[in-house]
């Protein structure tokens, strides 16, 4: 389909917030630029945001906070669809347009009350749908994330809204199996499921894996969000299991959150400060450095990862990466090479699988094309309409 210039498509996008934060955001800022790219015209709606530089330049196109004339600037727009990236903040806006609007949703998270679908008291993933024993998990089960009661109610209520939703929309858009079954656990309908290709079609050629000069020291990174579920805790452990078996190895890690202080002090009490770096918040564009100086990139994650937009990053500059089999991530493993998986939680699985990928960087000469059977989703909106 060619779009001409005076008919050109126009896609308005929803959001909860768009800040600098993590692979969401991430995703909004890569699929806004190629939309404009290739004609299409796209605005973003959401009820907070920042600077969109964090990955790049400032985005080419208008954002704006929503408004008591909201409705109003959509009527103007009148798009031909509208993206809604799935957040509970949102719900009640969606709730209005969705039966007047070709409204697609793209599910970037777990969409159950607490949005990880983790069991804290023993890091085991929930296979449940969305019920009153969520509102008992939540404290028994530690799966909440805030202790308020008035908070967790309006959680489970939100959760449930969006299953409503996600079954009047046009599409719902999810990037792996994985993030599809725990929508058909929701009840929602499989026949308006569509995967697609979360990278959009940026990573075609990962060229060679590229080794760091330094062949003594082995160094290891992490990128991203240090919240209890991203499982770094894991990855502590399993650089403190390589030291007691003498394996030289150093480890960055690149982010910040609200479990910070906890993981420099579980640093701390294993003794690992001399070979353990927190790095802090860096933007988006600075990250590649980090990769460029490293051996092998980690994921840990121990909740149900949807897709984890850090894996084809990384690997997208020559590096393998180790990841936990849990929620999406293993499926990034039959798309492109160097991509090693270690059993969820078991820290001891995590250090040999570091090792084994570590090892693996030798063998250079792989086929280093990356193959996503998914859709193509800018091609798959356009097509579209």
């Amino acid at each position: 389909m060619t779009i001409l210039e005076g008919d050109r498509l126009k896609i308005l996008q929803i959001a909860d917030d768009f800040h600098s934060g993590g692979g969401k955001e991430r995703f909004i800022y890569d699929l806004t630029e190629k939309l404009i790219n290739k004609g299409v015209k796209t605005s973003l709606i959401c009820i907070d945001h920042d600077n969109t530089s964090s990955w790049g330049d400032e985005l080419n196109c208008e954002i704006i906070k929503f408004s008591s004339a909201w409705l109003s600037y959509i009527e103007d727009y009148n798009p031909d669809a509208i993206i809604w990236h799935v957040g509970v903040e949102t719900t009640d806006k969606i709730t209005k347009i969705v039966s007047k609007y070709n409204v697609l949703s793209i599910v970037h998270n777990a969409t159950c009350p607490s949005g990880t679908r983790l069991f804290r008291d023993n890091d085991q993933i929930c296979q449940a749908a969305t019920g009153n024993m969520c509102m008992v998990n939540w404290y028994v089960r530690k799966c909440g994330t805030n202790k308020a009661p008035k908070e967790a109610y309006r959680l489970f209520n939100k959760s449930k809204e969006v299953h409503v939703i996600l079954n009047k929309c046009k599409t719902v858009y999810v990037a792996t199996k994985a993030m599809q079954k725990t929508l058909e656990i929701e009840n929602i309908k499989s026949e308006k499921i569509k995967l697609f290709d979360i990278t959009l079609g940026n990573l075609t050629d990962l060229g060679p894996i590229k080794v760091t000069n330094n062949t003594d020291v082995l160094k290891v990174l992490y990128v991203g969000r240090l919240s209890y579920n991203k499982g770094v805790q894991y990855l502590i452990e399993a650089i403190s299991r390589m030291k007691q078996d003498n394996i030289n190895v150093m480890c960055e890690i690149v982010g910040g959150g609200w479990y910070e202080d906890e993981l420099k002090a579980l640093v701390k009490k294993k003794g690992l400060d001399n070979y353990i770096n927190f790095i802090g918040r860096v933007n988006g564009y600075e990250v590649s450095k980090y990769y460029l100086e490293t051996d092998v990139v980690v994921v840990p994650s121990i909740w149900y990862e949807a897709a984890g937009l850090v894996v084809p990053e990384a690997r997208g500059t020559g590096k393998p990466v180790v990841v936990f089999n849990s929620g999406g991530l293993q499926e990034w493993q039959v798309m492109m090479n160097n991509i090693y998986y270690a059993e969820r939680t078991d820290s001891r699985s995590l250090a040999k699988t570091i090792l084994e990928a570590k090892q693996g960087m030798k063998n250079t000469h792989q086929n280093n094309q990356f193959k996503s059977p998914y859709k193509d989703l800018c091609r798959d909106l356009i097509e579209g309409y």
